[in-house]
């Protein structure tokens, strides 16, 4: 099967960032359109290795990373904007430590990503504070991408704002911030109709409005002795309604014990003490009606 001609590849590239500056430009700009893609990275290699006074090492090395990102190849992406950011300076440096930061969250390298976003440009700010939450998903740190959605939506998120909210909006529903889901997702429909973020969410289930008591449960045990050691250990850390309640398992064939930290009045009450032992005893926890 043949491969798609340099115009198209260049076409695919309008998908991803466009250039920092127009010597970044400038390997691509020196390939006829003709050249057949199966060429491509032979020929922006050779610029690699031979720069001359209109494309030099990093830009050519800069642009063989484009190549491979558009195709998907990028553990060879990867190198070459490595190589591109060992060679390049100022700005066009940043640029290429953002696409560093691109190809790292492909291949699913939280740190790396992070790292190559915190070196991106300015004009890439928004973009490169949203990778890095994405980042922090990878690296399974709901609470530290959270944070750092937040802090994006606080300003001027740009380009990114849709996308943001809709993570946004996701992650806070798995953390129990129900009332902050709910505004997220108001302020993804409001702002952005009929986009994919937006569709997206609306084909999840509804956020329940927070309303009554609720409970914290924070451990589920098939011995009565480990489950009382665990309440006590929550009344000894502050929580001093902890308690345990016998239940019937799923199967209904035996009994289990159910560690409580006691009721609350609303979820976000319940959401602040969940976190709050979290932070006292390491457990996990989450919120249910008594």
């Amino acid at each position: 099967m043949r491969l798609p001609n340099a115009l198209l590849v260049l076409t695919l590239l309008t998908l991803a960032p466009s250039p920092a500056g127009a010597a970044l430009d400038a390997a691509w700009r020196a390939i006829p359109p003709s050249v057949p893609a199966e060429s491509l990275a032979i020929r922006l290699r050779a610029f690699e290795l031979r720069p001359t006074s209109r494309i030099g090492a990093g830009e050519a090395a800069f642009a063989l990373g484009q190549f491979h990102y558009a195709r998907g190849e990028y553990r060879q992406s990867s190198d070459a904007f490595l190589r591109a950011s060992g060679r390049l300076t100022g700005a066009d440096r940043a640029e290429a430590r953002y696409w560093c930061g691109l190809v790292a969250l492909a291949l699913g390298n939280g740190p790396v990503a992070r790292g190559a976003f915190a070196e991106a440009p300015a004009t890439r700010r928004a973009l490169a504070q949203f990778g890095i939450a994405l980042a922090w998903d990878l690296e399974k740190r709901p609470d530290k991408a959270f944070d750092t959605l937040r802090q994006l939506l606080a300003g001027d998120a740009g380009e990114a704002t849709a996308p943001a909210l809709h993570r946004y909006a996701a992650l806070a529903a798995q953390l129990h911030r129900d009332d902050e889901a709910r505004k997220a997702g108001a302020r993804l429909a409001q702002e952005f109709p009929g986009t994919l973020e937006a569709a997206r969410l609306a084909a999840l289930p509804p956020v329940a409005p927070s309303s009554g008591e609720v409970a914290v449960q924070i451990g589920v045990f098939a011995e009565a002795s480990r489950a009382r050691v665990l309440a006590e250990n929550a009344r000894r850390a502050g929580f001093g309604n902890a308690a345990v309640s016998e239940r019937r398992s799923a199967d209904g064939k035996s009994t289990v014990w159910v560690v409580r930290l006691g009721r609350y009045p609303s979820r976000e009450e319940a959401r602040l003490a969940g976190e709050r032992v979290q932070r006292s005893l390491g457990v996990g926890w989450q919120v249910e009606k008594p």
